[in-house]
């Protein structure tokens, strides 16, 4: 699924929970780029077995909030650049185990907003609080 919507200017909406990603592993910029999209349903969407979301959610300028509870995100080792440049962006919840999370590089870099982080106190999230801008907050959920 590497850059699968990648650059879909025309997209406002998308239910990317209804596909079949059981054995995806990498989401690398998925759905990174598309300028005019303002509502992601990713409720559904199988996470157990990917190891990349590099960017995945990047370059979306008109999202304000990301609801990633229902991610499994155990495998997943790269988060590099996943919300860069998401201008609007105000909000992203995670509660997944996230202990072999490896690279956090610019997570949420080019991100000027004041924001909120929440994440569950059972898991080291310390990698991705670290990466948060100085105008967030990371908040036990």
């Amino acid at each position: 699924m590497n850059s699968m919507f990648r650059n879909c200017d025309k997209l406002v909406t998308i239910n990317v929970g209804i596909m079949d990603t059981t054995n995806v592993t990498d989401m690398s910029y998925m759905l990174a780029d598309c300028d005019n999209l303002e509502i992601i349903n990713l409720n559904g969407l199988n996470t157990k077995n990917v190891t990349s979301m590099k960017s995945m959610l990047s370059g979306l300028p008109k999202i304000t909030k990301f609801d990633l509870t229902t991610f499994n995100l155990l495998n997943v080792t790269n988060f590099d650049n996943m919300f860069d440049g998401d201008t609007a962006l105000t909000e992203v919840k995670m509660m997944s185990d996230i202990n072999t999370a490896l690279s956090t590089v610019n997570m949420f870099i080019n991100i000027n907003t004041t924001g909120v982080f929440y994440y569950n106190i059972n898991y080291n999230y310390s990698r991705i609080i670290a990466s948060l801008p100085s105008t967030w907050t990371a908040i036990i959920a």
